[in-house]
């Protein structure tokens, strides 16, 4: 399932793949993760699930519109793919919301070998950095580096928040957290380490009330942010800038022009409403870099909302539900 999300593109590798192989594998990774499965559920048996239903929802919606073709055939298959991707999260369901959270623990099992694999091929070629303008991407699959990123980001942000949490031994969570933070520095990618921090603070103010440890790292986070931003602003802001100029930084690299070309597209009411159908997330040949926008654009206002009820529930849920007693012992 990780595998069917690792884009393949046409970066430059240690080991040249084909472009078609690398396809098959990401593409034929889904198959295999619907054989498997079917394997393992041989009754097909699944849970209530509210956040599956809201994305199946949405993957019918998608599949809705992309068989009008209107942007492709390549539009029908993304969304065909959708919708098997989706059978595969039901049928997994069963093992959702174990107290070993066998689930969780092979998501961060895949983003560490997919990080190691960049470290990895930073370490055997350090140069080929600056093919990116000096952005550490993946050598040895071609990842780059907002991808790289992100999956940084999402290991060192469940990480912590395991830590924080109890449920994860410190020496082993401080080791990946600051790993994960360093290519994550490395990539030089702003938006994944704001959401870092945005996220990083959500789930500290959940457990304020419930965890020492949190109010304490919380207190002394904020004391050596400030310090570090004293000392080092000059590092902090050539990191930000990247070597570009006000206007690039405050256009985003020209992404808000996208948006707005994006926004005051003509569209009729109907795709206004439910989208144009699955596309590869660009408009005009460019890349959209926005998930809400790109949401818009292909799923309509429906998909929008849709994943809004996702976000707004994890929410209220983190906010609402006891803390559960665990014991770092349990952890990986």
């Amino acid at each position: 399932m990780f595998a069917n999300g690792l884009a393949f593109t046409t970066l430059p590798t240690i080991v040249t793949i084909p472009s078609s192989l690398g396809k098959l594998l990401t593409q034929g990774a889904l198959a295999l993760a619907a054989v498997l499965v079917l394997v393992f559920n041989r009754r097909r048996l699944v849970r209530p699930n509210l956040f599956v239903g809201l994305f199946t929802v949405l993957a019918a919606t998608s599949l809705m519109m992309s068989v009008r073709l209107a942007t492709g055939p390549g539009s029908l298959f993304r969304g065909g793919r959708f919708c098997a991707f989706i059978a595969v999260l039901w049928l997994l369901t069963p093992l959702w919301g174990r107290r070993d959270r066998l689930i969780l623990r092979w998501h961060m099992t895949c983003l560490i070998v997919v990080l190691s694999t960049v470290v990895v091929g930073f370490l055997v070629k350090p140069g080929g950095r600056a093919a990116i303008d000096g952005r550490l991407f993946g050598q040895l699959w071609p990842i780059p580096p907002p991808q790289v990123a992100h999956y940084a980001a999402v290991l060192a942000g469940i990480t912590f928040v395991l830590l924080l949490s109890g449920a994860m031994r410190a020496r082993p969570a401080w080791f990946i957290g600051t790993t994960a933070v360093g290519v994550l520095i490395l990539t030089h990618t702003r938006t994944a380490l704001i959401a870092l921090v945005v996220g990083l603070v959500c789930a500290m103010t959940t457990l304020l009330t419930s965890r020492r440890r949190v109010r304490q790292t919380l207190v002394g986070t904020i004391i050596v942010l400030v310090l570090a931003g004293t000392v080092f602003a000059p590092q902090v802001s050539k990191w930000f800038h990247r070597g570009e100029s006000a206007q690039q930084v405050s256009g985003l690299n020209g992404r808000t022009q996208v948006w707005h070309d994006l926004i005051h597209q003509p569209r009729s009411r109907f795709n206004e409403i439910f989208g144009i159908g699955l596309t590869n997330k660009s408009f005009n040949g460019l890349s959209i870099d926005n998930s809400w926008l790109a949401t818009y654009q292909d799923q309509g206002l429906v998909g929008v909302v849709l994943c809004a009820a996702v976000l707004i529930t994890l929410l209220m849920l983190a906010a609402t539900r006891p803390a559960a007693r665990v014991s770092p012992s349990r952890s990986s």
